[in-house]
C-alpha cells in the first residue's frame, strides 16, 4: 500500500501521460491510445480510479472480478500494451503485436546523456544540422570508448529517423559524422594494455575453472546454505553461495547470457536442455522480459553434469526452505540479483585458482572460444549462444576461426601430400 501511494504521488507530479508512457512504453498517438482517450474524457474521481486500477494491475493487486475495459484488453493477449511482461521494458509499436517490440532501456539512457551534454538543445536544433550532431557525439565520446559511442550514435539516429517519419523534423545529418572517443586521449601504454587485456580463458584455464566449480558445488549442495562465506542457519538478506555457484556453473557450461541464466524456471529444465524463451530483468526491479531477439529463443543444450547439478540444486532449495516458487526463476531466492555481486564472487573464485579475473560476460566468450578450439562447428556454437547466424562469431572470434582454417589446410596437405 505504501508503494502504491508513492506511485500515485509520482503520477500527480509527472502527469498521467508521462506516467503511462513509463509503465506501458507507448505514447498517446499510437493505435494503443485508447487508455488516454478514456482518461481525457473521465471526470476527476474516475481519473483517479483509472490510475489506481492500472497500478493495481501493474503491482499484481488487481481484483479481476472488477477489471475495467482496459484490463479486458490484456486477457489472452500476450501482445497487448498492458501485458505485464512488456511493462516498462518495451515499446509496442503500431498494432501492438509481439513482433513489433523494441527494447527501450538503452534509448532512455541515451536520452539522459543527451540532456547532460546539451541541456538547452531542442529537437529542431538537430534538424539537418551536422555540427550539432557532431557536438553530441564528441561530448559523449569524451568519457566513453569507441564501441559505446558507436552504439550511442545508432540510438540517436534511430530516434531522429522516427522524428523525421512522424513529421517533427525534415531530416537529420547522416553522413560526415566522425566518432571520436576517449581512446584518442590514451597513452601508447594504455592502448597496449587494452589490446592485450585477457578476454577469455584458454583451454587449460577453462577446464581448471569448470572442474573446480563443479566439484565445489557438488560438495556444497550436500550441506546447509552458506551466506557471506559462513555456514549458518540464519538467513541474511543475500543469496547463498550455492546459488551464486549454480549461476556461474550454468554460465561456464552453456555460455548463456546473464539475463537468460537468471530467467529460466525449473520446469524449463530437461535432460535435453534448458528452454530459453524469456530473460530476467536484473537491471531494474526484476520480472520476466523478452529475449534479446527471436534467435535467442532456443533449446540450450546441456551436459549430464549440469543437468544433475540443477536437479540437486532444486532439491537443495526445497530441503532448506529457500524460496522456490515454481512461477519464478530457479536461480533466485526472492532477493534482488545484481551482476556486480555475482562478478565479485566469481573474481574470488578466480583469484583462489590463480586465473585471470573475468566477468560473467567473459565466461560467455570463454565458452565460445573453447568450443571453437575444440573444432565444434561455428553453426552449432552460434545456436548455443543464441545467434541467428555465424556473422557475430566471425566478427568476434575471427582470429580463432582463421587459425583453425590454417590448421585444416595443413591437415589436407598432409593427407594428400
Amino acid at each position: 500500500m505504501e508503494d502504491e501511494q508513492k506511485e500515485l504521488k509520482n503520477v500527480k507530479e509527472i502527469g498521467i501521460n508521462d506516467f503511462l508512457h513509463i509503465i506501458t512504453g507507448v505514447v498517446p498517438d499510437t493505435e494503443c491510445g485508447q487508455i488516454w482517450e478514456k482518461y481525457d474524457k473521465a471526470e476527476t474521481d474516475e481519473r483517479i480510479s483509472i490510475i489506481k486500477d492500472i497500478l493495481d494491475f501493474y503491482t499484481d493487486k488487481a481484483k479481476f472480478a472488477e477489471q475495467k475495459y482496459y484490463v479486458q484488453l490484456i486477457r489472452n493477449n500476450d501482445g497487448s500494451y498492458l501485458n505485464k511482461n512488456m511493462l516498462s521494458n518495451f515499446c509496442i509499436i503500431g498494432s501492438c503485436q509481439p513482433d513489433e517490440i523494441f527494447q527501450l532501456d538503452k534509448y532512455y539512457m541515451s536520452g539522459k546523456n543527451i540532456k547532460e551534454i546539451a541541456p538547452t538543445r531542442l529537437l529542431t536544433d538537430l534538424e539537418n544540422n551536422r555540427s550539432n550532431m557532431q557536438y553530441l557525439l564528441d561530448g559523449y565520446g569524451e568519457n566513453h570508448q569507441y564501441t559505446t559511442v558507436k552504439d550511442f550514435k545508432i540510438h540517436v539516429c534511430a530516434s531522429l529517423q522516427y522524428a523525421t517519419d512522424d513529421g517533427y523534423i525534415q531530416g537529420y545529418a547522416k553522413t560526415g559524422l566522425i566518432i571520436n572517443s576517449v581512446e584518442e586521449t590514451w597513452t601508447p601504454e594504455q592502448k597496449a594494455a587494452k589490446k592485450n587485456k585477457i578476454k577469455s580463458f584458454n583451454a587449460t584455464q577453462f577446464n581448471k575453472f569448470k572442474s573446480y566449480v563443479d566439484f565445489k558445488l557438488d560438495e556444497l549442495l550436500d550441506g546447509k546454505p552458506i551466506y557471506g562465506g559462513k555456514d549458518g542457519s540464519v538467513k541474511k538478506l543475500s543469496m547463498s553461495d550455492q546459488t551464486k555457484l549454480m549461476i556461474i556453473s550454468v554460465g561456464i557450461h552453456t555460455g548463456a547470457r546473464f539475463g537468460e541464466i537468471l530467467g529460466f524456471k525449473f520446469s524449463d529444465v530437461t535432460n535435453a536442455g534448458i528452454n530459453i524463451n524469456k530473460t530476467w530483468n536484473y537491471h531494474r526491479t526484476g520480472g520476466f522480459r523478452n529475449t534479446k531477439n527471436l534467435g535467442s529463443i532456443r533449446n540450450l543444450m546441456i551436459d549430464d553434469t549440469l543437468y544433475n547439478l540443477l536437479i540437486r540444486y532444486n532439491k537443495f532449495k526445497n530441503k532448506n526452505d529457500i524460496p522456490n516458487d515454481s512461477n519464478r526463476p530457479l536461480l533466485n531466492e526472492n532477493t534482488r540479483i545484481h551482476d556486480s555481486v555475482i562478478n565479485e564472487f566469481l573474481n574470488k573464485v578466480e583469484k583462489k585458482l590463480g586465473l585471470p579475473l573475468l566477468t560473467m560476460h567473459k565466461l560467455r566468450h570463454s565458452y565460445a572460444s573453447y568450443l571453437l578450439y575444440q573444432d565444434v562447428p561455428a553453426q552449432i556454437v552460434a545456436k548455443q549462444l543464441g545467434h541467428s547466424s555465424t556473422e557475430m562469431l566471425f566478427r568476434v572470434y575471427g582470429h580463432i576461426l582463421e587459425e583453425k582454417e590454417r590448421m585444416a589446410e595443413d591437415r589436407i596437405k598432409g593427407l594428400l601430400g
